[in-house]
């Protein structure tokens, strides 16, 4: 679990796995890396934003070498992410994957990520499983 572990560790183990899916994978780059959940979930411990940032800088780095075409984050809100910027990020985020239909949305991180020119990627956007858009009248 990465709530275990201090932001040097989290940075030693965000590379480690990032290089082991880069050569699992065969290629020599990928097109887009996100950085999955900025922390287990209602967690309150102070230490997140330092390995959030770790993490982060983890992809910095790799979208420096060009190991990644791009780089961002996923289920961040519009505090996280800014938080992230005022903690030192060099790289702002270029995506942000959060869940998004009709049947849920989430109006204040859109517009961050609309006025600070961050793109929207919708993971389930035929709704999750409890609802089903396909058959709603």
């Amino acid at each position: 679990m990465i709530d275990d572990l201090s932001p040097e560790e989290v940075e030693k183990e965000v590379t480690r796995h990032f290089e082991k899916s880069l050569i699992e994978l065969g290629v020599g780059y990928v097109d887009l890396m996100l950085l999955h959940w900025p922390a287990q979930f209602n967690s309150k411990d102070a230490l997140n934003p330092q390995r959030r940032l770790a993490a982060w800088r983890v992809l910095e780095s790799m979208y420096e070498k060009g190991w990644t075409r791009a780089i961002g984050v996923s289920n961040f809100s519009e505090i996280h992410l800014a938080r992230l910027m005022e903690d030192g990020a060099k790289v702002k985020p270029m995506v942000n994957q959060i869940e998004t239909s009709v049947y849920n949305q989430f109006d204040k991180i859109i517009q961050y990520c609309e006025e600070n020119d961050i793109i929207i990627e919708a993971y389930s956007p035929l709704g999750n499983g409890a609802t089903n858009m396909l058959e709603d009248p």
